[in-house]
């Protein structure tokens, strides 16, 4: 009676857990890299990123993030969808812009692929910045 009772509550919690597990999974597009960003070690926010070009002169793609919780810290425009922009440099340092159209109030994304290009997880730093420079960073990890 035991092992049975112990059986089926393994079963109900592999359930939940495999349900749960799929469900985050629709929300991200097929090919799309699951993003995290981190201030001192907290994730604030999460979302995904989607290469529509790979072209390392012109990168291209969309990005749908949310906020975690309430951040200790402003975030600047990385809170919904949009588009961007970025190339990648000749040392491998990939740079993108989640606002390429904004010269202030812009969000960016500096960092490098963990192995093969466009394969791999993609990790680095974020950086909100306006007119008077720096406002806030953090870490990012693109999780392919």
């Amino acid at each position: 009676m035991k092992i049975s009772c112990l059986f089926v509550l393994a079963l109900a919690l592999l359930t939940f857990l495999s349900c749960e597990d799929n469900e985050q999974n629709d929300n991200i597009p097929h090919g799309a890299f699951r993003y995290t960003g981190t201030y001192q070690g907290t994730a604030v926010v999460k979302g995904w990123l989607q290469f529509s070009s790979t072209n390392v002169q012109d990168l291209r793609g969309n990005w749908h993030l949310e906020k975690v919780g309430e951040p200790a810290v402003k975030l600047g425009p990385q809170i919904g969808d949009g588009q961007f922009q970025g190339s990648v440099n000749d040392d491998g340092l990939v740079v993108l812009q989640l606002n390429p159209g904004n010269a202030d109030n812009n969000v960016g994304l500096a960092g490098r692929f963990q192995g093969e290009p466009f394969s791999s997880n993609l990790t680095g730093t974020w950086t909100y910045t306006g007119f008077a420079g720096l406002i806030s960073q953090g870490d990012f990890t693109a999780r392919k």
